[in-house]
């Protein structure tokens, strides 16, 4: 999974439900820790820091809060994502 950049939700929840999502659909827990059921590597993380801010900026240039997440990805399947990315939110942040 790539870190999210520029992508609009409704909540910074959504964003949890999206990367909670990927992983019930791509990984699978054993005692080990997450594998990946394309090639059964050892899942990595990233914490990534998300940049939450309002759509009415859609270029990136509003300040806003930072949300913390960690972002899942197999290192033999996937590129490792950012440790940087944003949502944009209705409203003001």
């Amino acid at each position: 999974m790539q870190t999210p950049s520029k992508l609009t939700l409704n909540s910074p929840q959504e964003l949890v439900e999206i990367v909670e999502g990927c992983v019930r659909e791509n990984y699978t827990l054993r005692s080990e820790g997450y594998v990946c059921n394309s090639c059964s590597a050892q899942i990595e993380w990233v914490l990534a820091d998300v940049l939450l801010h309002t759509q009415l900026f859609p270029d990136c240039s509003e300040g806003g809060r930072v949300h913390q997440i960690h972002i899942p990805y197999c290192p033999n399947c996937e590129l490792a994502p950012s440790d940087r990315g944003c949502i944009h939110l209705p409203g003001i942040v």
